[in-house]
């Protein structure tokens, strides 16, 4: 792959990024309208495989075509919100070498500090996937190990009964209404 031109990787990079947020908006157009569709493991597994891929592409894009593929979100204050921002990410990049490609290794990283909303998303949709596939093989979400592997515990809430339970112990607690509070519309 790193024999093709890279106009032609930046091409493929970002018309894959930006097929996978299309992917997403449908999702979550769905779940708005109560549709009921719910993704399949196949259909996960196909996801996960594709955006793998994609990050395969991105690994072989110079920094420099990668950040003009890819522009950096103009957001500024993230001192303020102690959240990652231009300046975080202009940090994190001037310790590379923006000739040379970001490496297919080092690709999920990269994206981690890298601030742009479509590549957040994706990051989104390839964590969740590979959740999904994680929770297939050993019935534990990547989250749900990571909190029992970390000693801390966890509830699953019933939203129509009401009903808490405590994943660790088993106890069901029974939500209470609070009537002071009024849904303001």
């Amino acid at each position: 792959m790193a024999d093709y031109p890279q106009s032609d990787l930046m091409k493929i990079a970002l018309c894959g990024i930006k097929y996978i947020c299309s992917i997403r908006e449908v999702k979550r157009e769905n779940d708005r309208l109560g549709t009921g569709y719910e993704i399949s493991l196949e259909e996960y597994k196909i996801k996960f495989q594709l955006i793998d891929a994609i990050f395969t592409v991105c690994g072989h894009i110079n920094l420099k075509n990668f950040v003009t593929t890819f522009p950096i979100t103009k957001d500024f204050n993230g001192h303020k919100w102690e959240c990652k921002d231009y300046f975080y990410t202009m940090e994190v990049l001037s310790k590379m070498d923006w000739n040379m490609p970001i490496g297919r290794d080092k690709v999920f990283d990269f994206l981690w500090d890298y601030e742009n909303n479509d590549l957040r998303n994706v990051c989104v949709e390839y964590m969740c996937a590979m959740s999904k596939l994680c929770q297939s093989q050993t019935g534990k979400g990547i989250t749900e190990q990571w909190f029992e592997d970390m000693g801390i515990g966890t509830y699953t809430v019933d939203k129509e009964s009401g009903i808490v339970k405590d994943n660790q112990t088993g106890n069901i607690v029974k939500l209470k209404k609070n009537s002071h509070l009024h849904i303001v519309k």
